[in-house]
């Protein structure tokens, strides 16, 4: 089976001369994508159209009339009968900033229209509710569309209650087995991509743009057996395609819109099944100038590749290893590029404990005001989180020693909806008060919760990961802990694992930071300490 996703076509003038999808330009648009594919990729045939919303453009339901227009014209160029066109609803679908307060009957008044619409495409419905339909699309072949925005609160994603939640996952039990494939049209992401470089620049970003409160039903949908299950997405206006275990996940950048200063492209994608594998081709629209020009360009598209796959992380698999790794090689070697290239290493004295000096440290705070590395590792975090614990909630906390572990403690916090707080280790130092550390919130939560996850920016001589597991530890002894440094020391004796922790990652375990003891230092009064933290 073959499915083209496209997704984010916001229709916004459709008699105007600045849109992708006007009306004098919208047939030759797809006209060339057509003929793009099938030059490239020599395709049969298109069985699947699954479209994951945002068709209009800021609520503009007049606009559906041409949207309809549109989707009739992509269903008669590729073959694909109007049945296998499946529709997902987004946050511009509907006027939800007439929602002042979340209201569900005057919220299934103004996504009425949108129903209007994608019924005159596929209607056959095994289930249909307010937030979620089903159809069967082809023998062991379903389409789920689950409406994100249910409940949503000033067009973020949406609140879906449990008792909802139960009725999707009762739904899909009812009609699938172990054969069968699930596709899921789902507007914003459930998980969050590498490619959300956005992050970094918008405040609440994840909050606003990721569906973090559905963290538990993806959970559930993934523990059901099924032949494929796989996500489609749109919203983030990015491109990106992974395996995660037995789940896919397929992000696709926007297709219609107007054109602007941004980079972001416009693209299908194509997933190929067969009965071994998943493939996808990448379509992008590529201008021949720097700018967007709204009638010149071209597609281009990829050969079919497989999708990117990551493993499962079995907790303490680095535990009884002679060697610690890094948790992602990619990563590793960007960190060690910029530090490298802007010079971040520095030679000295750095007290590091009343026991160790250190003589070379990294400007780690410089080293993550690049935000792409920082979004990086915050998204290589949740992964590592969600092998590790199952269904973070209440029961647990996330710890960040550090401006820097303090960042990715909120950060993750965010997407996980968990508690954080932030310890200042380093108590005499010139950033923290003794008042400070000793009145900080976290001490007060270690004894109600099961699992903490501690982020350390870097580990040197090891001795303050230790002293603070082992407070955690004087505090709860039932708890599971699990550490994430981002640079851990490599050198002769380095810590391959913590004692008493469930886990240990780092991103990068290939830096050497010379330690030696104190009394192996000659005095002060020769060589004062750069930084002193004992």
């Amino acid at each position: 089976m073959n499915i083209l996703h496209i997704t984010d076509l916001h229709l916004d003038e459709f008699e105007g001369e600045n849109e992708f999808l006007r009306k004098g330009f919208y047939e030759e648009y797809i006209d060339r994508l057509f003929s793009t594919i099938d030059y490239k990729l020599a395709l049969y045939k298109i069985d699947f159209l699954i479209v994951t919303g945002d068709f209009i453009n800021i609520g503009k339901t007049e606009n559906y009339n041409f949207v309809e227009e549109i989707l009739k014209y992509l269903s008669k160029k590729f073959s694909i009968d109007k049945k296998n066109i499946c529709l997902s609803i987004g946050n511009h679908d509907y006027k939800w900033k007439e929602l002042t307060e979340v209201d569900i009957h005057k919220e299934k008044d103004l996504k009425i229209p949108f129903k209007e619409f994608r019924n005159k495409f596929n209607s056959d419905h095994i289930v249909d509710l307010d937030y979620v339909y089903l159809t069967k699309l082809a023998e062991n072949y379903f389409f789920l569309s689950i409406d994100s925005s249910w409940r949503s609160e000033g067009g973020a994603p949406g609140n879906l209650r449990t008792a909802e939640e139960d009725q999707i996952i009762s739904t899909i039990k009812k009609y699938l087995d172990k054969d069968s494939h699930l596709l899921i049209g789902c507007h914003f992401p459930i998980i969050s991509f590498e490619n959300n470089f956005l992050a970094g620049e918008e405040i609440d970003w994840h909050e606003n743009h990721i569906w973090i409160k559905a963290n538990s039903l993806r959970d559930r949908i993934k523990r059901i057996e099924t032949k494929n299950t796989i996500w489609f997405h749109g919203d983030v206006h990015a491109s990106d395609q992974k395996i995660i275990e037995h789940e896919i996940f397929v992000m696709t950048s926007k297709f219609g819109g107007k054109p602007g200063t941004s980079e972001q492209k416009r693209q299908a994608v194509i997933l190929s099944i067969n009965e071994n594998n998943v493939l996808k081709a990448t379509c992008s629209y590529v201008f021949p100038t720097h700018g967007q020009h709204p009638s010149l360009g071209d597609w281009n598209c990829s050969d079919f590749k497989e999708l990117r796959t990551f493993k499962p992380i079995k907790i303490n698999e680095k535990v009884n290893s002679n060697e610690l790794i890094s948790y992602n090689t990619e990563v590793e070697n960007e960190i060690l590029r910029l530090i490298k290239d802007k010079g971040l290493y520095k030679f000295g004295r750095f007290h590091v404990s009343d026991e160790y000096i250190s003589l070379g440290w990294v400007e780690i705070n410089k080293l993550m005001t690049d935000k792409e590395l920082l979004n990086r590792i915050a998204d290589k975090c949740y992964e590592i989180i969600t092998a590790q614990i199952t269904n973070p909630n209440e029961n647990t906390l996330f710890l960040g020693i550090e401006i820097i572990g303090g960042k990715l403690a909120s950060q993750l916090s965010v997407r996980f909806n968990v508690k954080n707080s932030i310890i200042p280790v380093r108590k005499k130092s010139e950033h923290y008060s003794e008042f400070e550390f000793s009145h900080t919130t976290a001490f007060k939560l270690i004894s109600a919760v099961q699992n903490i996850v501690i982020f350390i920016d870097l580990i040197s001589s090891g001795n303050t990961i230790k002293e603070l597991v082992e407070e955690v530890y004087s505090k709860n002894n039932n708890v599971n802990v699990h550490v994430i440094s981002i640079i851990s020391n490599d050198i002769e004796g380095k810590l391959i694992s913590i004692p008493n922790t469930k886990s240990y990652n780092t991103f990068c375990a290939k830096l050497k930071i010379p330690i030696i003891k104190h009394n192996e230092m000659p005095d002060e009064d020769f060589l004062k300490p750069n930084i002193q933290y004992n």
